[in-house]
């Protein structure tokens, strides 16, 4: 059975090098702001396609490093637009999370 990362890779490798760009930066997006997963499995797996796109070893490193800084920059900035905008400006944060930011 395929692991999730091989599926992804299979079915975004039609769209050559931009959507494989494109799935890592979603992927960093979604963990930054979201979900904690392993995108650093799915960089490896997007990362041994190189050949199939023909790409060199060093650009395409380079350019997935790229994507997942900036899915990260994205997915942070995200998760502190919903938190500043509904909970920090409507008074509603929870104690928790509060308590912690100030410590």
């Amino acid at each position: 059975m395929p692991s999730l990362g091989e599926v992804l890779s299979s079915a975004l490798t039609s769209l050559g090098w931009p959507g494989l760009l494109a799935a890592i930066f979603l992927i960093f997006m979604v963990d930054a702001a979201i979900i904690p997963a392993l995108p650093e499995l799915f960089a490896i797996t997007f990362y041994v396609q190189y050949g199939a796109l023909g790409m060199q070893p060093l650009e395409w490193a380079v350019a997935l490093l790229g994507a997942a800084v900036a899915g990260e920059l994205a997915g942070n900035g995200l998760i502190y637009t919903v938190f500043s905008r509904f909970l920090v400006k409507n008074k509603r944060m929870p104690k928790i999370p509060d308590k912690a930011a100030k410590s």
